[in-house]
């Protein structure tokens, strides 16, 4: 009870690009253009509209646009490449794992093609292929800090957390960024290396103290370590932040009953059963 984190990768995002065709004439559905300018224009006009539409958050408006784009000229990698971001946002990993692979078909040195395919693999259950995934992105681009931490964060979803460390360690190196440190301590706390781990934790809140994750996590670490009164200041911490942080309201219902505070880990694994309801309450003992 109260030791349970969830590693947080990125993908990345979609994008404008320069948009160049040569040679193309009809369609896949064959319609007729009268010059190559208008095979520019008109599939560069649904590109723009579905790139908009992804920053208004109008994700299946935004897909349809680029299903128009690919209509007329199919063989832009970076229309298939936000694509796949759109299904992504929707929660259509499967099919965004085809446009990824299309837009990699296309240009195969696409290092963001294959990083957002890894973070689908990921999220599809295919570690090992994820993995695959971000070593070619890596060979393309190694000063990406991103593809080091979500390769990180595969690891640890294969269990191989001193592994999973070193790519941490390859992205702080990188560019340290407080979700990296918070990773890395949630890595070590899977080590069973508290100490380290609130290190690490301390180091995130120092990039930006409002990281209320960091906050939670440190007290999950002070908890395991049996500090449950500093883990009490903690996670009041991370309810100041944010009191619909339901995980942090489990954390101080766990410090609580450590502290045979009975009544107050009820009323706290209530408020976390509250905002959260797959959050279970625990029985307490009879004072």
């Amino acid at each position: 009870m109260g030791w349970y984190f969830t590693l947080i990768g990125s993908i990345l995002a979609f994008m404008g690009a320069g948009f160049i065709v040569a040679g193309v004439w009809l369609s896949p559905k064959d319609t007729v253009f009268t010059s190559i300018k208008d095979v520019i224009v008109q599939s560069r006009e649904h590109f723009n509209k579905g790139y908009t539409l992804n920053e208004l958050g109008k994700y299946e408006d935004a897909f349809k646009e680029y299903d128009q784009s690919i209509d007329i000229y199919p063989d832009k990698a970076v229309t298939w490449y936000n694509k796949g971001y759109t299904l992504n946002k929707l929660d259509q990993n499967k099919e965004a794992l085809e446009a990824y692979n299309m837009a990699i078909n296309i240009y195969p040195e696409y290092a963001n093609a294959w990083h957002n395919k890894g973070w689908t693999l990921n999220q599809l259950g295919k570690y090992e292929e994820a993995i695959e995934a971000y070593d070619r992105t890596i060979e393309i681009n190694p000063q990406d800090k991103n593809v080091w931490e979500n390769k990180g964060i595969v690891l640890g979803n294969l269990g191989k957390y001193e592994e999973s460390l070193v790519m941490f360690n390859k992205a702080i190196e990188i560019n340290p960024k407080e979700r990296t440190w918070d990773n890395k301590g949630i890595t070590l706390g899977h080590l069973n290396k508290y100490k380290k781990a609130i290190t690490a934790f301390d180091k995130a809140i120092e990039l930006n103290f409002l990281y209320v994750k960091a906050w939670r996590n440190k007290g999950v670490a002070l908890n395991k370590l049996g500090k449950y009164e500093e883990a009490l200041v903690v996670l009041d911490r991370a309810i100041e932040i944010n009191p619909e942080y339901a995980n942090a309201w489990s954390s101080k219902g766990f410090a609580f009953y450590n502290l045979k505070d009975y009544k107050n880990s009820l009323q706290a694994f209530e408020t976390a059963h509250k905002i959260d309801p797959s959050i279970q309450i625990p029985e307490m003992p009879r004072e």
